[in-house]
């Protein structure tokens, strides 16, 4: 049982109780003005009275209950499609009738998960682009991030340097062996400024002479990032 359940039954209990105060207040008042006028009331009509009373008091908390049962159903699909768009995930349009109490929220949540949808289809797609050109780019690429860890790498770099696992956060050293080229990346690390060097690598069990830049990746606040492009 979720807490927004346990919230709602102990908002119908106490709405129960006050009604059946409210509810016995009112008989015993409307039982005191029918003695006045007639003093022969029986106990069964007392008994029939409180029958009446726990009648009333029964269906005001089966409508109260209802009305808990339909706020905490729609507060919970708000909170799951919300939820769902901030994953990325495609979630169904919440259709309510515009006289729901729920229609503006509803429209609203439907307005921010479009957005959010376009927003990632938008981003996917500049990504997309940004792998095509890197992937057809004539030099290597490798972006490390400040944990010196192996964030990116296109085509080029992959198949001169042997790397296979980029799904997987790796430090660096695993895919760049050549000691030099190692010792620039740290330089470049610590110094926080970016390094042109030409440097001998190997490349298909044969050395070749790569003209290698190590940059810090601009307006980059939140954490340090090196990008290493090397070509013949």
């Amino acid at each position: 049982m979720s807490s927004s359940q346990k919230k709602g039954i102990r908002k119908t209990i106490q709405f129960g109780l006050a009604s059946l105060i409210g509810n016995a207040f009112m008989a015993f008042l409307v039982y005191k003005l029918i003695v006045k006028e007639n003093p022969r009331v029986t106990r069964v009509d007392m008994t029939l009275m409180i029958a009446v009373i726990l009648l009333i008091t029964v269906i005001e908390v089966i409508v109260f209950w209802s009305n808990q049962k339909n706020i905490i159903e729609r507060q919970h699909q708000f909170r799951i499609n919300l939820e769902e768009t901030i994953k990325g995930n495609k979630v169904p349009k919440i259709y309510l009738d515009p006289d729901d109490p729920f229609y503006k929220l509803s429209k609203a949540v439907n307005e921010i998960s479009k957005h959010e949808r376009h927003q990632i289809h938008e981003l996917t797609n500049q990504q997309n682009e940004l792998k095509a050109i890197m992937d057809n780019l004539p030099v290597g690429v490798l972006v490390i991030n400040r944990h010196r860890e192996l964030q990116v790498a296109n085509t080029y770099a992959i198949n001169r340097l042997g790397i296979t696992a980029l799904d997987i956060p790796h430090p660096y050293t695993l895919d760049v062996r050549n000691q030099e080229l190692r010792n620039l990346v740290d330089q470049v690390f610590q110094s926080r400024q970016s390094v042109t060097k030409t440097l001998e690598l190997e490349d298909g069990g044969q050395s070749h002479i790569f003209e290698t830049n190590v940059v810090t990746v601009p307006k980059c606040t939140t954490s340090l990032k090196l990008s290493c492009c090397f070509t013949t």
